[in-house]
């Protein structure tokens, strides 16, 4: 497998942006997920890598291989790239070895360097002695199993997945996770995972680039978007939580800086270099509980049962408007409109953009 390069990507349909500027490098073998909300250009992004489509500025490297720039544009049979489709788009009438072997054929591979491929990407994804069965007599999670073999037996330099598993249903989506991490980790795969569903590119992926009108929004690893996001759309659209207004009156050590927050004042982290003044804090529900003698008075508005944990949305006092998040045992949520006291252990003050 090689690493792949993004150097300044654009592409725009008429008016719209679709994606702008783009940088983005992925090291050989690792995983990364392109996260984001619909319309966000993560797969114009992917159409773009696999040459579905053709950038209007920029660069795409795989490897050392120049596959596009606005001079050159390497035709997708060309660039070896996997793909992994939502759909899975198997051939029906084809059976398993036969839909697996497909890309073999094109490329006039026969004989025993054909048979010796189909086996070994049948048995990297645990499909042996399934050879002679149709897509429709397949469950789900093995067709999708029959397209990462499809992918596999390509030999690509890259492995793009489209929402693979946006056509599953829960349990079977949290298999397939499984699924796709040992298939990473068996084959060392360079992979790309588009998708809008963020617990999934927690889960999987080594880094996260998260996209928003067309740019990247963040990348990092899953960690530190969640504890470190750089700006208010990350802080909102990762994980759960709330963004309120404060101001940094002093800077102190460890990345730790002096805040007031909700009226009261608070050590938060910070980013290195952060500026005394007006900001945007990211307050997660591990960051807050409940506590008689807290120093945030605010009254119980929501509460929604998640099974043995009721997840609570609290009006302060200081900004009725805004809503903090906990989750508490059952025994211990408050009942909606209950007059509550919170405690702030943490919080993040989001870079200045």
């Amino acid at each position: 497998m090689v690493g792949l390069t993004l150097t300044s990507v654009s592409k725009r349909f008429g008016e719209t942006r679709a994606v702008e500027a783009v940088d983005l490098s992925v090291a050989d073998g690792e995983f990364l997920a392109v996260l984001g909300p619909s319309g966000c250009g993560k797969t114009t992004l992917l159409r773009l890598i696999a040459g579905f489509e053709r950038l209007d500025q920029g660069t795409i490297h795989l490897g050392d291989l120049l596959a596009s720039a606005p001079e050159r544009h390497l035709p997708t049979e060309d660039r070896r790239i996997g793909i992994v489709f939502q759909s899975y788009a198997l051939w029906p009438h084809m059976t398993v070895a036969g839909n697996v072997g497909y890309p073999l054929r094109v490329q006039k591979v026969r004989g025993s360097d054909y048979d010796r491929r189909v086996a070994a990407a049948l048995q990297t994804v645990g499909l042996t002695g399934l050879e002679e069965r149709r897509p429709a007599e397949l469950s789900g999670g093995q067709r999708q199993r029959v397209a990462l073999a499809r992918c596999m037996v390509m030999e690509p330099r890259i492995v793009l997945l489209d929402e693979p598993l946006a056509n599953l249903d829960v349990h079977l989506r949290a298999a397939m996770e499984d699924e796709f991490a040992e298939f990473h980790a068996n084959t060392g795969a360079t992979m790309v995972y588009i998708t809008h569903d963020q617990a999934e590119a927690m889960t999987l992926a080594d880094r996260i680039a998260v996209m928003d009108g067309g740019r990247l929004a963040q990348v990092a690893q899953p960690r530190d978007l969640y504890r470190k996001p750089e700006n208010d759309m990350v802080a909102g659209f990762i994980g759960q939580g709330a963004i309120v207004p404060g101001h940094v009156s002093s800077l102190l050590r460890d990345g730790r800086c002096a805040a007031t927050v909700l009226g009261r004042d608070f050590v938060l982290r910070c980013a290195p270099g952060q500026q005394p003044g007006a900001v945007r804090v990211c307050l997660r529900p591990e960051d807050l509980s409940l506590a008689p003698e807290g120093s945030i008075p605010g009254r119980a508005v929501r509460l929604t049962y998640k099974g043995g944990v009721t997840a609570v949305d609290i009006a302060p006092e200081a900004d009725p408007e805004a809503r903090l998040q906990l989750t508490l045992l059952d025994k211990r949520a408050p009942a909606k409109g209950e007059a509550v006291r919170l405690t702030l252990q943490d919080g993040w003050v989001i870079p200045a953009a």
